[in-house]
């Protein structure tokens, strides 16, 4: 959404505006960047949560839970990080919250970390609760990242009132591997 000023003029030096994307002309108007197309980036991630691009060896079993980053796929500077999460355990696992941060790697003692929190744009498949016997893939957006040698990528899974906390650790080296998600045209409504 973007709003414009208008002021009246009785013969105006510009009759007609033209709002096209990529063309810098004298008559073009230029939208502030940065903007994301919430409808496209929920599609995107949709196919992201169904292609069959995958990454593997980043992963974390503990009390019956299986976490792991499904996939990492890159489109128009959107990263699309797929998870996957199974529960082999015969108790429901209630997600208290996903979070996303970056993380200093540890130096020596008594030295400051720091950790940063990277915002999600859009989220696709997202479940509170998965029952046992079950599992779940989510997609995550986020705008671009790499990482320098001293931080990586921190996703932390937290179940909520209970003690089965699982954490994925991702490189740069892991992050740079992520592939190009091939656009298709799918309805909104396919699961």
């Amino acid at each position: 959404l973007h709003s414009f000023l208008v002021s009246y003029a009785e013969t105006p030096a510009l009759l007609n505006l033209q709002i096209t994307e990529g063309r810098h002309t004298a008559d073009a108007i230029q939208l502030s960047p940065g903007q994301v197309n919430h409808p496209l980036l929920q599609q995107h991630a949709q196919t992201a949560a169904i292609t069959l691009q995958k990454i593997k060896g980043v992963r974390k079993r503990m009390f019956g839970i299986h976490f792991q980053l499904d996939g990492l796929l890159i489109h128009d500077d959107i990263l699309y990080c797929r998870l996957r999460i199974e529960n082999h355990s015969p108790i429901s696992y209630d997600i208290n919250g996903i979070r996303f941060f970056i993380r200093d790697r540890q130096k020596v003692r008594r030295t400051a970390t720091q950790e940063i929190e990277v915002p999600s744009l859009a989220t696709q498949n997202f479940s509170e609760k998965i029952p046992g016997g079950t599992g779940r893939t989510m997609v995550f957006a986020f705008h671009k990242l790499t990482l320098p040698w001293n931080q990586y990528l921190t996703i932390q899974l937290s179940e909520k009132n209970g003690g089965r906390h699982l954490a994925l650790r991702i490189s740069n080296h892991t992050i740079t591997k992520a592939t190009f998600l091939q656009e298709r045209s799918i309805p909104f409504n396919q699961p």
